[in-house]
């Protein structure tokens, strides 16, 4: 039995974690152009300091969410810290942008241990009656990191360097597991399934990390070979988990589930066509307009706050209207903000920047909760905790493919190759190429929306 003032320790150790990750995400966007001019890296190379990232978490998020329902959700959040922390020193003292690129990869693996774990780690230790609450607090938590990490990113790398972002969060780190190990005693498991699938395990790894990376390198043959590779071992996968009786992911049930089918594509779609948006304009209002960090953080906080502000509504509006009316609207807010973004230019005058930023903030409230609420109403409880973990494994995944796509039509165009050059006409017109490819995207989420169906029958139980 955990008492009151443990429970109330355990949220707080769980909700500092969750935050981590956002914090150190969108502080790292405000500090790319800092990183380029130290390692004289051009944006495709910047862009996979924010794509190792993703990368990681959306390969091991399944995996490890499976791993802890077995051996130990503390356990393993509490190892997901001990990643956060070493991922640290690796990042303060890398030597080049590749030994960077790799210490963001390590923390993407703490980051999906943490993601995989937190909200189940809240769910076990307050009664059903607090449960909602709880998870509320954690999820706001998340946003808060977000704002956190724009609002003092700026300023940590303006004073005393890039590398102080994560220098600051060890003592947070050490003070999380400390938490952890002095107020929750035991373990906590949830699954009374004790087998483990590790062939599915390696095949769901395997192919997410060649498929992604795949596309991030094509044009280049290598591209071509991964992705074929990593549809192949999709293919595999999909065939063992359908022979075996304990499964990563039981795909004959959720293959038949239309409404989970289409809500993952709408969550990889929206994110992909969305968060390239925020990694794009800290380039642009650093490199082509020559403000500095602080105040690129200052401006970039705005979207978070409306999504911050607009969240707790769009999740009592869908409870109260078809979901799929204001999915809708967060995706005709994001393809609106793509819009007016196809027509930047040097001297694009900063209120209309900020017009579409606000949209883009007000998007991913307007989305997320209801999406999720969609989703989650068309399992059986007992996967509840399944759904969460692919519903944000399709977000990762779509903001890694979002950076990739960026990487790409800076390579095929030759522009970004010299953060000097940001505001040649070259890299105007690549972005211009960008925002119009992310608008087709965005136009894709809406169609898949609209076919969009509530469930009319109960969800299969599981098997």
């Amino acid at each position: 039995m955990v008492s009151d003032s443990s429970r109330r320790k355990v949220l707080l150790a769980a909700a500092l974690g969750s935050s981590l990750a956002p914090f150190m995400v969108s502080a790292f966007i405000v500090a790319l152009p800092s990183i380029g001019r130290e390692f004289s890296a051009d944006a495709a190379m910047l862009g996979w300091v924010t794509s190792a990232f993703f990368l990681a978490a959306a390969v091991f998020l399944v995996p490890i969410g499976r791993l802890a329902d077995r051996s130990g959700i503390k356990k393993i959040f509490t190892a997901g810290i001990g990643v956060y922390a070493i991922s640290s020193l690796l990042v303060i003292f890398a030597p080049s942008v590749e030994a960077l690129i790799a210490a963001r990869f390590v923390t993407g693996i703490g980051a999906a241990m943490i993601f995989g774990t937190s909200i189940a780690l809240v769910s076990l230790v307050f009664p059903e009656a607090e449960r909602g609450k709880a998870i509320g607090i954690n999820v706001t938590a998340m946003a808060v990191g977000f704002l956190l990490g724009f609002f003092s990113g700026g300023f940590l790398t303006y004073y005393l360097g890039w590398r102080s972002i994560v220098a600051v969060l060890i003592p947070l780190e050490i003070f999380i597991v400390w938490l952890i190990l002095s107020r929750l005693r035991g373990e906590c498991e949830i699954s009374r399934q004790r087998e483990l699938d590790p062939a599915g395990m390696v095949l769901f790894g395997t192919g997410m990390f060649c498929l992604m990376v795949g596309f991030a390198i094509l044009p280049n043959r290598t591209g071509g070979a991964l992705l074929a590779a990593g549809l192949a071992c999709v293919i595999v996968f999909i065939w063992h988990e359908g022979r075996i009786k304990t499964p990563l992911l039981n795909v004959r049930q959720l293959g038949r589930n239309r409404v989970f089918v289409l809500a993952n594509l709408i969550a990889l779609l929206f994110n992909t066509a969305n968060f390239a948006i925020i990694f794009l304009m800290s380039l642009y209002l650093q490199s082509v307009r020559g403000i500095d960090a602080r105040v690129t953080g200052l401006i970039l906080l705005i979207p978070i706050i409306f999504m911050a502000g607009l969240s707790a509504y769009a999740g009592r509006l869908a409870d109260r209207i078809d979901p799929r009316i204001v999915i809708g609207s967060g995706i005709i807010a994001t393809t609106l903000s793509l819009l007016l973004l196809t027509s930047l230019e040097n001297d694009t005058p900063v209120p209309l920047i900020l017009v579409a930023l606000i949209l883009m903030g007000s998007s991913i409230a307007l989305f997320q909760s209801p999406l999720v609420r969609t989703l989650v109403s068309s399992v059986p409880r007992e996967v509840y905790a399944l759904a969460s973990g692919m519903v944000e494994t399709m977000r990762l995944a779509g903001m890694t493919i979002s950076i990739s796509i960026t990487v790409i039509i800076f390579t095929l165009t030759g522009a970004g190759t010299s953060p000097s050059a940001a505001a040649s006409p070259a890299n105007i017109a690549a972005l211009h190429m960008i925002f119009w490819i992310l608008v087709s995207i965005s136009v894709c989420a809406l169609v898949a929306t609209i076919t969009l169906r509530k469930r009319t029958d109960p969800p299969v139980p599981a098997s």
